[in-house]
């Protein structure tokens, strides 16, 4: 038995050839992988469709004559118009996905029409094409749901904000399943927690902090608490009693501007001193304060308040700081008082919001155009600051350096609010990153913008709350992480380590933040960048990609900066990452066959034949195509190993029909392993790529079985998956050289479990949850991954029959694929006498 084709995988080569200015600039398509299988962004020059309609009639005629390639009814009974929003480029129409009246969390579709309203410009398709989940006579009631809740959280502290409840088909596996989620802001355990509840049952199906935070926040063991829980019934009934409306008498208010001073960005960059910190001495930040005005304040005739129309300051999260009222009409306070911080967060996100007005966004077109209200000394106090967006609220805390003395965490967490505010299903595939990596760029295109910040470490963000010499906060991030490389098959959450020691944040933060340093080079200005980047959240939706946005990132440069350099650069800074490929040949390598005269096993001194089948997968033409087949053993000899097959069309597929003459030499090992390296060029490639296929010398005798389902692995579901292998000898009993492959791609593998059942029913558990933020599961057990059970429990039990691998992720937001697996038992190798 061959082990020739064990860990054959595909070979990729990537050409820029001389159609690549053209090509690369194409806008593709995207489409849902897996169960899905449907449309998901759809862009202009694909979209001919005639219609008398204009408006929201066109739309909704569009998606009657051809929304079912997208999941929608004909009669559009399963969805709803949720909202209608205008930009610069358009007209956007959202439709939520619904089941029985109710929605479906993150199932949507939205339709974005040029200016004139009479042609359709992009689609974006999220809609679940699955069946609703059984429900039992007697569902949980939302009071049990609450109950059940506050029973998992162990709430032992007061509400922080109004407790929410909302029924919702939730997509779990193939499956719409009708859950409560219940939504508790509380202060022990801290968090704004979301508690999915199964209404068959009350399950719990995930619990999460929906706060959007600028670090990333320790897990909570709420089972850790053995204390007493408050009673749910007087803790909302406290709450209620404490939070009545409070009758606002705008007869008596005015708005008035008053003079302030702030730091603008930051001290250590206006000072232009990385030795600066927090316990520097006060009188070393005189030089850093700058006069501003604080606009549109409110003045009730005695005491003015820092409460605006794009911006309130108050107090609802814990400590309990009430807001200043200054009866002065100055405001000048110095760091360290909460006064100052307040200053700080009022001015620059006002000035932020009147910035993306005179962008255009203004009126109907506006971006968090209402008064957003913002706890200036919140977060419970610590080392971080969040925004809620089920409440619309921003909090700042005060550990080591107060968050608000950095326009930089300002401007970051107010970037958070603007997404949300664009696109209120900012959620799932890599948005978790793209939010972040957006409020980076937003914060550091603002500092740039400044006298001082356009000089000192551009590239840093957070540059007084992180960086610096010896920083005790912590070390904040970068915009200029050119080494960090895209993988389209993860998912990327927030503030997750990648590889070459970044973070998924400064993945997106980067191409965004070098795309505008490198336009600004060539003239543009910051503003047209600042606008480009703003539309193009417009018209997306849930499940979001890098690759998405980028896509449309490149479509908004186009249509608003058609004659200049905008798409180009932006286009080159997402190519460099991954984050869009580039068009290319693709080649994939089939078929491989190493064949001999006799018994099919391949002993000392036998000649062998090699064949293969190379086909082109990509997106353009391949010239000149060369492959060398060699080996590093002295074992082996090939003859006519260079291979010469000109030009292979795209989608095109060519076998070798010259085969390939391999030689294993008398004096080979009985078992030797031997490799065949595969190399192959193109003539528009620097590269080359090589990849090697073992085989051995004689006959295994054992088995050895491999499988490839790529099968997606659903999040956050105890089902899991189940793949089988059936071994068929029956003459074999596991051994102790019984090994198990596995290939399985996933950006979390600390959410992943992974078991295997022998024919008779027995369990060996080979991952629990190990391996933290690291990226995928490969190698071979126990080889090179050790198992959390040993697989010697198999000693001596029967091969023959079904072996079920079982693979399960236990937490929510990542997704993996299970692309391979095997098992092998080989005892030892024959060779014939030669």
């Amino acid at each position: 038995m061959s082990h020739f084709l064990v860990g054959l995988g595909l070979i990729y080569i990537m050409a820029h050839g001389p159609a690549f200015a053209q090509a690369a600039l194409k806008l593709p398509n995207q489409f849902h992988s897996g169960v899905r299988n449907t449309p998901k962004l759809l862009f202009l020059d694909e979209l001919s469709f005639d219609s008398k309609y204009k408006g929201k009639d066109l739309v909704e005629d569009f998606l009657k004559r051809r929304g079912a390639e997208f999941g929608v009814a004909k009669d559009l009974s399963n969805i709803r118009l949720l909202r209608r929003k205008s930009s610069l480029l358009g007209e956007h129409f959202r439709y939520v996905q619904v089941s029985d009246g109710i929605d479906v969390q993150k199932g949507e579709i939205i339709i974005t029409l040029n200016k004139d309203l009479r042609s359709i410009r992009t689609i974006y398709n999220n809609l679940y094409p699955f069946p609703t989940g059984p429900v039992s006579k007697r569902p949980i009631s939302s009071e049990e749901a609450y109950d059940i809740a506050w029973e998992v959280l162990r709430v032992h502290g007061p509400l922080i904000e109004t407790p929410d409840i909302t029924e919702s088909y939730l997509p779990t596996g193939k499956l719409l399943e009708k859950v409560f989620l219940v939504r508790l802001s509380i202060e022990k355990p801290y968090g704004a927690w979301q508690v999915a509840i199964a209404l068959n049952g009350g399950r719990i199906i995930s619990i999460e902090d929906i706060r959007i935070t600028r670090r990333k926040t320790p897990p909570v063991d709420f089972g850790s608490y053995k204390g007493k829980i408050l009673d749910r019934r007087s803790a909302f009934a406290n709450y209620k009693s404490k939070h009545r409306p409070i009758p606002n008498n705008n007869d008596e208010i005015l708005n008035t501007d008053i003079p302030t001073a702030i730091f603008n960005p930051d001290p250590r960059t206006v000072l232009n001193n990385p030795d600066l910190g927090d316990k520097s001495s006060l009188d070393i930040f005189e030089e850093a304060y700058s006069d501003h005005i604080l606009r549109d304040i409110s003045f009730d005739g005695s005491v003015h308040q820092l409460k605006g129309p794009w911006v309130q300051i108050i107090d609802y999260d814990p400590p309990n700081t009430a807001p200043h009222s200054e009866a002065e009409s100055e405001w000048y306070f110095d760091r360290g008082q909460n006064q100052f911080n307040e200053a700080m967060t009022y001015y620059h996100i006002d000035s932020s919001q009147r910035y993306m007005q005179e962008l255009g966004f203004m009126e109907d077109m506006s971006i968090q155009g209402q008064s957003i209200e913002v706890d200036a000394d919140g977060a419970n106090g610590d080392d971080n600051s969040y925004f809620q967006p089920n409440t619309n609220r921003l909090s700042f805390g005060h550990g080591c350096v107060d968050d608000n003395e950095d326009a930089d965490v300002i401007l970051h967490e107010y970037g958070h609010a603007i997404q949300d505010d664009i696109n209120p299903s900012w959620i799932g595939g890599d948005t978790g990153a793209m939010g972040e990596g957006f409020g980076d760029y937003w914060a550091g295109s603002y500092s740039i913008s400044t006298s001082s910040g356009s000089y000192y470490l551009p590239n840093q963000v957070f540059s007084w709350d992180g960086h610096g010499t010896d920083n005790e906060c912590w070390n904040g991030r970068i915009l200029n992480a050119i080494d960090a490389r895209y993988d389209h098959n993860r998912n990327y959450s927030a503030h997750v380590s990648i590889d070459g020691g970044y973070q998924s944040d400064e993945l997106w933060s980067t191409p965004l933040f070098q795309s505008l340093l490198e336009l600004i080079e060539h003239g543009i200005p910051r503003e047209q960048v600042d606008k480009i980047v703003l539309q193009s959240h417009f018209g997306l939706g849930a499940d979001l990609k890098m690759r998405d946005l980028a896509l449309n990132t490149l479509a908004t440069a186009e249509s608003l900066y058609p004659d200049g350099p905008h798409k180009t650069v932006f286009h080159k800074h997402f190519v460099r990452h991954g984050i869009i490929d580039i068009p290319a040949p693709k080649f994939a390598l089939s078929d491989i066959q190493l064949t001999d005269d006799n018994d099919g096993h391949f002993n000392p001194g036998e000649n062998l034949k090699l064949s293969f089948k190379l086909k082109n997968e990509g997106d353009l033409d391949a010239y000149e195509v060369m492959a060398a087949i060699t080996s590093s053993s002295d074992s082996i000899e090939i003859i006519n190993g260079n291979l010469n097959f000109g030009s292979i069309a795209q989608g095109e597929e060519i076998e070798n029909l010259d085969l390939i003459e391999v030689i294993i030499k008398t004096d080979a090992d009985c078992g030797e392993e031997l490799a065949i390296n595969f190399n192959l060029e193109h003539s528009s490639s620097l590269e080359s790529q090589n990849r090697d296929h073992i085989f051995y010398v004689g006959e295994a005798v054992g088995v050895s079985y491999s499988k490839s389902p790529n099968l997606e692995i659903p999040d956050n579901d105890p089902i899991g998956i189940q793949s089988s292998i059936l071994i068929n000898e029956d003459s074999y009993k596991v051994s102790s050289d019984f090994k198990v492959h596995i290939e399985l791609a996933h950006n979390y593998v600390g959410d992943i479990s992974v078991q295997l059942t022998n024919p008779s029913g027995q369990k060996v558990i080979l991952r629990n949850r190990s391996g933290s933020n690291s990226d995928d599961l490969r190698g071979t057990f126990p080889d090179t991954i050790v198992p959390n059970e040993p697989l010697s429990n198999f000693i001596d039990s029967d091969l023959q029959g079904e072996w079920k691998l079982e693979v399960f992720d236990r937490a929510k937001e990542d997704t993996g694929v299970l692309e391979s697996w095997g098992v092998e038992d080989i005892v030892e190798y024959r060779c014939l006498d030669q």
